[in-house]
């Protein structure tokens, strides 16, 4: 006789876990009584075995730290992303998702909503300079510590340690923090997904060392060159000036990746850029007979006199140096009775752009010269001051989601979400493109350093200030945090997860936030809608259902009319009710919709 299932653990899955599960199935006698049998292996696949060939001599990336990392990696996530509809935009229409907390967990928790799913993940991780943090992570339990570096617990434990190099093994702490948030990134793109990671001179050799073991060798992309900043009026040491910072992208798959060029010219479209000259000499010297006003106002009207409520517009850059225009006096004077220059206000300020026609898609280059100073001057249009130092230009970050070639309602992610400009970059790509896609930015509520320019803005921690950029954008997105789980562990012993089967609920939760948790893990993206047919909560476009109380035995019919195959409920529900909790089983069982409890 079938038996009832017990109550299903809440903690999320070791990725060793569900790779053995594959493995088994692909290479069902290379587990022998809980062993590998690496010469079987080897047999099978038609290599040889690095073990038995060269005894302990192999290549690859080895560092003081690599089994820490591995274990924070393979170690069983007890958080969840708990709602904050207070702090989201439009929550029942967003398909954006902002999330504050520990990105090593966050990603656990991603696993099971969004595997195979991220066209495009781009990070700008810390640099490992001297001056940034790398994240200490305690897998024995990572959600404590977390709740208490974030002040949202007392305690007096600091989870953020200055990787300098007087505190040693700087690069060894580096790795160990980037190695398992990669390996579970990876999981996460689809089959068609890139990865894009910024990085500088100090860990650039490290990091291609552990994407080529963590995303194969094969799936390497190309290594992008950014120019962001000139040579003059700057102190450097040796007499050089750092000017390059990398970008490292990788495949999930190289030969499914559709990349394509850079859309400055589409065919059939049109396209608005500026009309002051730009890339190499373009400066007023270089061409003074261009250096003159065109007179505009916020209506786009443009003329070369001036004219009622017009303003003088100039051939300036984003500091005040004067360029010159692309063309001459004659030429525009055709040019704007063509209708073929305007003026738009752009951040408040009006300038002057060109129409022009669209051909096909330009190759990409990996040489990107946009200057640093541009990411600055966003960030102070956003904030009114430099609240957030490096921020990345949005013309910079452009080039990476028009180079995956994304799609209406693909996913984008930013793990290291900083000031946000990501999901303002994303923004500016819906725009140009005219393709909806969603965006996901995570970031931790890292606390600003009490003198700080952010601290005096009113900014207590890093997730107030990429909240407000994303604010600004007037995009619907969800909020979610990373909090403790609604369900109780059976003991104190992290490593322990199992759940008690009476009393599984923790008291000081809310239903909402058990819903999400309990969605999240059974594969529910975050985006999802809900609908309430009381008792159930149905997933909009899916096939699971949640019971929300439980008095009598539901109508399993009713939603076996509605194609759902899932049917979750809470375990607490079923407290001295067995017959209930066994007649809903088998009643799920009857029409095929798998019932779950937690």
């Amino acid at each position: 006789m079938d038996q009832v299932p017990s109550a299903y653990n809440t903690a999320t899955t070791p990725p060793s876990r569900w790779l053995l599960e594959k493995f088994q199935e692909i290479f069902p006698g290379a587990i022998l009584d809980g062993v590998l049998d690496a010469a079987r292996l080897g047999e099978a696949l038609g290599v040889d075995v690095a073990g038995l060939k060269d005894s302990k001599e192999r290549f690859g990336l080895m560092w003081a730290g690599r089994q820490k990392a591995i274990a924070a990696l393979q170690a069983p996530g007890y958080a969840a992303l708990t709602p904050d509809v207070e702090n989201s935009e439009n929550w029942d229409d967003a398909n954006n998702v902002f999330i504050e907390g520990d990105n090593l967990e966050v990603l656990k928790l991603m696993q099971s909503a969004y595997n195979d799913t991220i066209k495009l993940i781009y990070i700008d991780p810390p640099y490992n300079t001297g001056n940034d943090f790398v994240y200490n992570d305690d897998f024995a339990d990572p959600i404590r510590r977390y709740l208490e570096v974030t002040g949202q617990v007392d305690s007096s434990g600091n989870r953020l340690v200055a990787n300098t190099e007087l505190s040693g093994r700087k690069h060894s702490n580096w790795l160990t923090m980037m190695y398992p948030r990669l390996y579970l990134a990876r999981n996460l793109l689809s089959e068609d997904g890139v990865i894009c990671i910024s990085i500088d001179d100090t860990e650039v050799s490290n990091l291609r060392h552990i994407c080529d073991e963590i995303f194969g060798e094969q799936n390497y992309v190309s290594t992008f060159n950014w120019k962001k900043r000139g040579t003059g009026g700057q102190v450097a040491n040796n007499a050089i000036i750092d000017q390059v910072e990398y970008v490292l992208m990788y495949a999930r798959d190289l030969s499914s990746a559709k990349l394509t060029g850079l859309p400055n010219e589409r065919e059939g479209q049109t396209k608005w850029r500026t009309l002051r000259k730009g890339g190499g000499q373009w400066q007023r010297k270089f061409r003074p007979n261009q250096y003159f006003a065109i007179f505009g106002d916020e209506a786009g009207k443009v003329s070369l006199t001036e004219f009622p409520d017009s303003t003088p517009i100039y051939p300036l850059d984003a500091n005040g140096v004067e360029g010159f225009w692309e063309n001459g006096l004659a030429t525009l004077e055709r040019r704007i009775e063509e209708g073929e220059i305007r003026a738009r206000l752009i951040n408040g300020k009006l300038a002057v752009e060109q129409l022009e026609v669209a051909g096909e898609t330009t190759n990409a280059g990996n040489f990107i010269e946009i200057a640093s100073t541009i990411g600055a001057n966003e960030t102070k249009r956003v904030y009114g001051e430099l609240v957030f130092d490096n921020a990345k230009p949005t013309d910079f970050l452009l080039n990476f989601l028009h180079i995956a070639n994304l799609q209406a309602d693909d996913y984008v992610l930013d793990f290291f979400g900083g000031s946000g400009t990501f999901a303002q970059a994303a923004q500016r790509y819906e725009v140009e493109t005219g393709r909806k896609i969603r965006w996901i930015v995570n970031t931790l509520a890292e606390q600003v350093a009490d003198r700080s320019i952010a601290k005096a803005s009113g900014f207590n921690s890093v997730d107030e200030i990429t909240l407000r950029r994303i604010k600004s954008l007037d995009q619907a997105f969800r909020v979610f945090r990373l909090k403790h789980s609604s369900f109780e562990r059976s003991s104190n012993d992290p490593s322990d997860g199992l759940l008690i089967v009476e009393g599984t609920q923790r008291s000081d939760v809310d239903d909402n936030a058990r819903t999400w948790e309990v969605l999240l893990q059974t594969g529910v993206p975050l985006d999802s809608r809900l609908k309430d047919f009381s008792p159930f909560i149905v997933v909009a476009g899916d096939t699971t259902a949640l019971l929300l109380t439980l008095d009598e035995l539901p109508d399993v019919a009713m939603l076996k009319s509605r194609n759902i195959t899932v049917l979750l409920a809470m375990e607490d529900d079923f407290a001295g009710k067995d017959d209930l909790r066994a007649n809903l089983y088998f009643a799920c069982k009857k029409a095929n919709i798998a019932f779950k409890t937690f």
